[in-house]
């Protein structure tokens, strides 16, 4: 037999999980109210569709698949199957299943793309503390972060389309902050990134005339990164699809060696510029950006010395761009090239956001010829 929870350390045991048993439409109007549940409709054409809350795809959908990346990163560190049910509050029948299960995240949406840094993050917590409270609360901060930045809203949407077209800002005006939301830091390198994105695809008719032959990708990497996996990227890099700027998949972390090679370096000599962007050189563009007052530095890999690997030139062609600039780091650093390896203008900021908007000003600017 499973052995039962002690219901004094139910970590991943939210409230939203009581709440969404009892959800109804007689909530609807205290939980919605005023124009938005006019907007909805009658209570009669309410009652023809099924009511779905915010907190209704936080229980059946993240808690479930949070609890078995949990239970996998637990049973990592030694637990037991029974400590680890008791840590959870669920059966050790469920752990088990956990374990033995193939893991396969079942959400589809972009926030699976954050389930595995929070689930670190609230195992170690587990481990370290007695008290349920502090994983509970690692977990809320989580799910309050997502709603309040809209991230769930498209979730929502689609189990709910009554919401669809509505702006609906439900989330952030039920869960006031009164200071902003701390969610894992490499959560927020996501969101950069992913921010980030969406500014180079919407300025896609510009962009794309900074397009390099290899294409091109944006990293950024987390305070204090030391190795490739502290850095964000997008596999697969950004291309064209009919003549727009796309990024093939959601960035995540260790998905380029090249650029992040390049910012580690910088941060080697300014922990704050964490991120870069990679765009094709040419003499209009290096213009361009020093006429909007961006500071350019370059290097020639030609002139590299013989002892230094073919993988490492180009640290060395980073750190020869700011020493000539006085360990000072310049907004873009230039590579000049060599046979079979295409000139290249790496754009620097202290954010994924920051470079992008870097990228999109130089376009915008550039003249074609």
């Amino acid at each position: 037999m499973g052995v039962k929870a002690a219901p004094s350390l139910k970590f991943l045991k939210p409230s939203c999980a009581l709440f969404s048993s009892f959800c109804h439409l007689d909530l609807m109007d205290e939980f919605i109210g005023g124009e938005n549940y006019k907007k909805l409709g009658s209570p009669k054409k309410l009652g023809e569709i099924v009511v779905k809350f915010a907190c209704e795809i936080v229980v059946k959908q993240l808690l479930p698949t949070l609890r078995m990346l949990v239970a996998r990163e637990l049973f990592n560190k030694g637990l037991t199957q029974e400590e680890i049910a008791k840590k959870l509050g669920v059966t050790q029948a469920a752990i088990s299943k956990y374990l033995s299960r193939e893991l396969k995240i079942p959400i589809s949406h972009e926030i699976s793309d954050y389930l595995i840094p929070v689930s670190k993050e609230i195992s170690e917590v587990i481990t370290v503390y007695d008290d349920p409270r502090e994983g509970l609360s690692r977990f809320c901060q989580f799910c309050f972060a997502l709603r309040d930045r809209g991230i769930i809203c498209n979730l929502h949407e689609e189990v709910f389309p009554p919401l669809k077209n509505l702006d609906c800002d439900l989330c952030r005006t039920i869960i006031p902050a009164k200071e902003p939301m701390e969610i894992p830091e490499r959560i927020e390198v996501l969101l950069n990134m992913e921010k980030a994105i969406k500014i180079l695809e919407k300025a896609s008719d510009n962009i794309q005339k900074l397009m390099p032959e290899v294409r091109m990708n944006i990293v950024m990497a987390v305070s204090g990164a030391e190795v490739v996996e502290d850095v964000a990227a997008i596999p697969g890099r950004i291309i064209l699809i009919k003549d727009k700027l796309r990024a093939i998949t959601k960035p995540s972390f260790g998905a380029s060696h090249h650029l992040a090679k390049i910012v580690l370096t910088l941060m080697e000599y300014n922990k704050d510029i964490r991120a870069v962007l990679n765009v094709k050189y040419t003499e209009n563009i290096a213009k361009t950006a020093e006429l909007l007052d961006f500071s350019i530095s370059e290097f020639d890999r030609k002139i590299a010395p013989n002892d230094i690997a073919l993988n490492d030139i180009i640290i060395w062609g980073v750190e020869t761009s700011i020493k000539k600039m006085s360990n000072v780091i310049p907004d873009l650093i230039y590579d000049v090239g060599a046979f079979g390896i295409e000139p290249m203008l790496y754009i620097t900021g202290n954010s994924a956001v920051e470079v992008a908007e870097k990228a999109v000003k130089i376009s915008n600017t550039l003249q074609v010829g």
